[in-house]
């Protein structure tokens, strides 16, 4: 016990590290322009932000299986997973000489501190750095896990179908840059370990730095993010001497607002997910499918960038707001799974309610942001009905299938 606690401590901490590389890297991407009518770019130069996108959501997708397989190292050894619970920006140890993860728009200061990130990464050989940062974390972890091991025949105590791998998300291996492995006695964990750290993102952002700064010396009016401010926020945040960017448009507030939650209501699938109980293979798979591409790709990823395009107050175009990551409140899921399917499905219906009255404000507003993000604000409430519909159907959640599930005693 005395050996299992630390490393759980740290594999936590690992996993909250992925997690918030994982929003940092989405932020990013979400607030660079894709049209030359947004100014400072034009389609040649679009060119080149469509590619910084792209490799910033792949680079997102790693830092997302890299959390994955340290949940999965979580619940092998009886931990549970560990999610971001905070907003930004919040302090760190691990990413010197940075003394906190913030939310950025893309630019020279949020690429070096990605690059800075990413060089702490990497492997060191076993050996801890004094430097300190996320691979000596990492190298920490792995003596850990062979001490530990030695020392306690047990240490591999948690069920393995519990785990998240790529068969259960239904993809290749490498397909989206996605590979998910298990764990389930020393030699898979020290393997998830090294596989986690053999990633190299720190190249491809060097690669970035190098491009923006070619395409500034090429045209220094290029400009390829959106005017998002810096770690925004819904409630204040008391004593910080980061920048924080309070929300005070009140369409703007309701946008961050139900992406909060949408991004909650992910967590907590997620949370069920890895802590399910008597799912059955099918009911399991439906939690991993809602959660993991309708709701990632259809909710989370549109919604984060429509915020970036929304003011940050009234009266003024610029700056804009962005994803506000982190939890509203803290909701721990109940353990029965029928009633935590009907709090997800009635969360899912919150979600497209919320989203179908800001359309309706829209619709009345007459600035032009409001008009330029209509059509995609539709498209979002029609994705979260149809979510929600998927939903109470796959679990079959109707009037009459829960009377049923009530009298087994489900």
């Amino acid at each position: 016990m005395q050996l299992r606690e630390p490393l759980i401590a740290a594999l936590s901490d690992a996993a909250w590290l992925e997690h918030s590389l994982t929003c940092q890297y989405l932020f990013a991407a979400f607030s660079l322009k894709t049209h030359p009518e947004e100014g400072g770019v034009d389609w040649p130069g679009l060119e080149r932000i469509r590619g910084w996108k792209t490799e910033l959501l792949s680079m997102a997708r790693q830092e997302m299986a890299h959390h994955g397989m340290v949940c999965n190292l979580l619940i092998a050894i009886g931990g549970a997973p560990r999610f971001l619970d905070t907003g930004f920006p919040h302090p760190t140890t691990y990413c010197p000489p940075y003394p906190t993860l913030q939310l950025l728009p893309f630019s020279e200061e949020a690429l070096e501190r990605f690059a800075c990130y990413e060089r702490l990464h990497q492997p060191t050989d076993g050996k801890l750095s004094p430097e300190g940062g996320i691979g000596t974390l990492y190298a920490a972890i792995r003596q850990a896990l062979e001490r530990a091991d030695r020392a306690n025949p047990r240490l591999f105590i948690g069920p393995l179908e519990h785990q998240v791998g790529n068969p259960e998300l239904r993809i290749r291996p490498g397909q989206f840059d996605v590979d998910l492995s298990k764990a389930h006695d020393l030699r898979s964990a020290l393997a998830l370990v090294d596989s986690i750290r053999e990633h190299d993102h720190h190249a491809r952002v060097v690669a970035m730095q190098r491009e923006l700064a070619e395409c500034k010396r090429a045209s220094p009016g290029f400009s390829p993010a959106r005017p998002v401010a810096p770690n925004p926020r819904l409630r204040a945040l008391e004593d910080s001497a980061d920048p924080v960017s309070l929300i005070r448009h009140p369409r703007t507030r309701a946008a961050a607002g139900l992406f909060s939650a949408a991004h909650e209501t992910m967590v907590l699938m997620l949370t069920r997910l890895y802590g399910r109980s008597s799912e059955t293979d099918a009911e399991a798979e439906t939690l991993t499918r809602t959660a993991f591409f309708p709701l990632m790709t259809a909710v989370i990823r549109p919604l984060g960038e429509l915020l970036t395009r929304m003011p940050l107050e009234e009266g003024t175009d610029a700056p804009t707001a962005g994803a506000p990551f982190g939890a509203t409140f803290g909701l721990p899921l109940q353990p029965f799974k029928r009633g935590a399917w009907v709090l997800l499905h009635e969360r899912l219906l919150d979600h497209a309610s919320a989203c179908a009255r800001l359309c309706a404000e829209l619709q009345s507003a007459q600035e032009p942001w409001a008009t330029a993000i209509q059509p995609r604000l539709t498209m979002l409430q029609e994705n979260l009905e149809r979510i929600a519909r998927n939903f109470e159907q796959s679990l079959h959640l109707d009037r009459d299938s829960l009377q049923h599930l009530l009298k087994r005693g489900l």
